[in-house]
C-alpha cells in the first residue's frame, strides 16, 4: 500500500506516455493545452483607433467649434487633419495624422458642416492606443495554459491561424462484472446500472482526454484480459472497474499477469477506494479501480487526475486550501477524500462537505460538488479549520 503522493510519483516515474505535439487551427483548439509560449508578432490594436462613433481633431482648449472635412469608416485611412478641422469617425476606425482626441457623437451639435460642443475635453481622450491591449513581442499564452474562448479571440486578433498544442491522451473504460448493464437497457433483477463507467468517462473528459468507449465485460479472466489488450492498442490509458477486492471473482491480479503488464503498486492508503492496482505495459497505464463508483472516483480525484495533468502537459496542480464550514464527525485512520462544494465569500475560499459518510451508498453527494476535500487521518474538522481540497477542472 502506498500514499497518494507516492502513487502519483510512481505513475509519473514508471508510465512514460509519449507527449505528442501537434499543430492545429485555432478554431479547433478549445480546451487543448498549449505546447509552447505564444507571442504576438503585431501590436493589438495595430493602430490608434476610436472606440466610439464621434469626431476626431487636434484638441485646443480654446476651441469649441471645428469644421468637418471628411468621414472615416472602419478600414479606411483618413487624410491629415489640420488645425480647426475634424473628421467624423466611426467605431474601430484608425485615427488620422494630425488628430489626437475623439469626442462622442452624442456630445456635439452638428450645424452646417461644423461641430460645436460645450463640454470640457482632454487631449488624448477616447483613443485606444496602438499596442494598448497587446504589444508586439508580448506573450499571449504560456506553455501549459489551457485554451479557452478568450485565448482564441486574442490569437485571432493577433492574426495567428495555428499553434502547437499537446495531443490529447486517449483512454478506454472497461467495466467488469456480469451484473453491470448500461443505461438505456431494461432493468433486470440483480443487475445494476453502470454509474461508475459514466462518471469516469466524464472525469476523463474534464481532464481533456479522448475516451474511445465504455466497454462492459463479464466476469471472465480470458475475456477481460483480451479486452484490455485489444484496447491498449489504441489507448494510452485503460481504466477498469471491479475485481480488485478479495471476493471469488475478484481476479484482476490474474488478469494483469495474463496481459503481460507489470504491476507498479497495489492499493492506496485512503478511504474510500484504497483497493486498486496500477500496472504498465509498453509505457501505457492500466488502472484497475473498485467496482464501487464512489471508491473509484476517490482514487481518480486523488491520484489519476494529477497523473493526467502532468502527462497531458498541464503540469502539477498547485496545492489549494480552503476554510472548512460546518463539521465532520467521522474519524478515520486513513486520509479520507469526500465530495465538497467550494465557494468564494469576501475574497476568501470556503468549502463545505456534501458527504457526511454516514451512509454506505453516497452517489448522490456528487451532485453540485465542485471539489474533493481531503480529511486528514485522525482529524474531525470543524467550522473555521483549514483543509486541503482538489478543485474539479470546471471550478478552476
Amino acid at each position: 500500500m502506498v500514499s497518494v503522493d507516492e502513487a502519483v510519483d510512481i505513475l509519473l516515474e514508471k508510465v512514460n506516455i509519449e507527449r505528442i505535439i501537434e499543430e492545429k487551427n485555432i478554431k479547433d483548439i478549445y480546451g487543448y493545452i498549449v505546447a509552447e509560449d505564444i507571442v504576438s508578432d503585431i501590436n493589438i490594436p495595430p493602430f490608434d483607433r476610436s472606440p466610439y462613433d464621434g469626431y476626431c481633431f487636434c484638441a485646443d482648449e480654446n476651441k469649441k467649434r471645428y469644421e468637418v472635412v471628411q468621414t472615416i469608416y472602419a478600414g479606411d485611412i483618413g487624410g491629415k487633419i489640420e488645425s480647426g478641422e475634424c473628421a467624423a469617425i466611426m467605431t474601430g476606425a484608425a485615427i488620422p495624422d494630425g488628430a489626437d482626441t475623439v469626442i462622442k457623437k452624442e456630445d456635439v451639435k452638428y450645424i452646417d458642416g461644423f461641430i460645436e460642443f460645450e463640454c470640457d475635453i482632454k487631449k488624448g481622450q477616447n483613443i485606444v492606443l496602438c499596442g494598448e491591449d497587446v504589444s508586439k513581442g508580448e506573450k499571449i499564452l504560456a506553455k501549459g495554459d489551457i485554451v479557452d474562448s478568450g485565448s482564441i479571440g486574442v490569437l485571432a486578433y493577433a492574426g495567428i491561424e495555428k499553434i502547437k498544442v499537446f495531443k490529447r491522451l486517449s483512454a478506454t473504460i472497461i467495466n467488469t462484472g456480469s451484473e453491470v448493464i448500461n443505461p438505456g437497457n431494461k432493468y433486470e433483477n440483480g443487475k445494476i446500472y453502470n454509474a461508475g463507467g459514466y462518471i469516469l468517462y466524464s472525469k476523463l473528459k474534464s481532464y481533456r482526454a479522448d475516451v474511445s468507449d465504455i466497454v462492459l465485460c463479464e466476469d471472465d479472466i480470458e475475456k477481460i484480459s483480451d479486452t484490455i489488450e485489444k484496447n491498449m492498442i489504441s489507448s494510452d490509458i485503460v481504466i477498469t472497474t471491479g475485481g480488485v477486492s478479495v471476493g471469488d471473482k475478484d481476479f484482476m491480479p490474474e488478469v494483469i499477469e495474463k496481459t503481460g503488464a507489470k504491476i507498479i503498486f497495489r492499493n492506496v492508503d485512503i478511504r474510500p477506494g484504497g483497493l486498486c492496482i496500477a500496472a504498465v505495459k509498453n509505457n501505457k497505464l492500466i488502472m484497475c479501480l473498485s467496482g464501487n463508483p464512489t471508491a473509484a472516483v476517490s482514487v481518480f480525484d486523488s491520484v489519476i487526475s494529477e497523473f493526467l495533468n502532468v502527462t497531458s502537459g498541464k503540469g502539477k496542480k498547485k496545492k489549494t486550501q480552503a476554510i472548512f464550514k460546518g463539521r465532520f464527525d467521522k474519524n478515520s485512520k486513513r486520509d479520507r477524500y469526500i465530495n465538497g462544494y467550494a465557494y468564494i465569500d469576501d475574497t476568501k475560499l470556503y468549502v463545505r462537505a456534501n458527504d457526511d459518510c454516514s451512509r454506505k451508498a453516497r452517489m448522490f453527494s456528487g451532485i453540485k460538488s465542485n471539489c474533493t476535500i481531503r480529511i486528514k487521518s485522525g482529524t474531525k474538522p470543524v467550522d473555521g479549520d483549514i483543509v486541503d481540497i482538489i478543485p474539479f477542472p470546471e471550478f478552476i
